[in-house]
């Protein structure tokens, strides 16, 4: 219901990403109501799931070495972290490894968008820290209001708690992900830009070469042809021709001044 609201309210472009934790009936609207939307799993949610698999003697490394998946650098590092997290816990703890596998590629989705963004969008807290102050107040009045007084009090609040609000990190990466730019690793991917350069210089350069190869075979006597030398005009005159350098032209100047 509250996915066709925002469709009929004028979301007509299915959002880029969502993120949430394991709640089966949010991500089963999503893909009939927005179906290109992609998903991405809370890694708060899904480490507190994990660790509750886990006894608690291991709960500290457990978290340790789920927390090298998430803030690796690069989703390959990532993978290798997650492989290395299955094969050290799946044979005693095949539960919990078993809740973190089945959502391996929803919870790898952010490397897909920009770096300044993955503390936003790994995790729902930023959502849920949003709504913070109107769910403590809806708690402690529950049983008091009537829906239309519900609504009135928790839009007073959101209206106040907004004060406090930040801007996103990133945000000048907003038009590129509505425009469909591609992300990997957190960086702007152009894939198309190189190729076409290279393309378009060795064409050129091969037209140049053409037409070379096409010149020389159309005058092979100029191709052979060595150049004739300079024959004298005079008999008994050197090729080599005498040209006074600047110094003797001073010293001619300076003797013809003196005559």
């Amino acid at each position: 219901e509250v996915l066709l609201d925002l469709k009929r309210r004028g979301l007509k472009q299915d959002p880029k990403l969502a993120v949430g934790d394991g709640a089966l009936g949010f991500w089963t609207a999503l893909r009939e109501v927005f179906a290109t939307t992609r998903e991405q799993r809370c890694w708060v949610h899904k480490t507190m799931n994990v660790l509750n698999a886990m006894p608690k003697s291991l709960q500290a490394k457990v978290k340790g070495h789920l927390h090298d998946i998430w803030q690796a650098e690069t989703k390959t590092t990532a993978s290798a972290a997650f492989d290395f997290f299955v094969e050290t816990y799946g044979v005693k703890w095949d539960k919990a490894v078993a809740k973190l596998v089945k959502d391996r590629d929803a919870l790898l989705t952010f490397y897909d968008f920009p770096a300044e963004h993955w503390k936003h969008v790994r995790t729902s807290n930023p959502i849920e820290s949003t709504f913070a102050t109107v769910r403590h107040r809806t708690k402690r009045t529950k049983g008091c209001l009537s829906r239309k007084t519900g609504l009135a009090m928790a839009f007073k609040l959101m209206i106040s708690a907004q004060k406090k609000w930040r801007k996103l990190d990133g945000q000048n990466r907003l038009p590129e992900i509505i425009q469909g730019v591609e992300f990997r690793d957190g960086l702007r991917h152009v894939q198309d830009a190189a190729p076409q350069g290279i393309t378009n210089f060795c064409a050129y350069l091969s037209t140049i070469l053409r037409w070379r190869r096409k010149a020389r075979d159309a005058l092979p006597h100029i191709r052979n042809a060595k150049p004739d030398k300079p024959k004298p005009q005079f008999p008994g005159q050197s090729r080599r021709v005498y040209r006074p350098n600047q110094a003797s032209r001073r010293r001619c100047v300076h003797a013809s001044v003196k005559t």
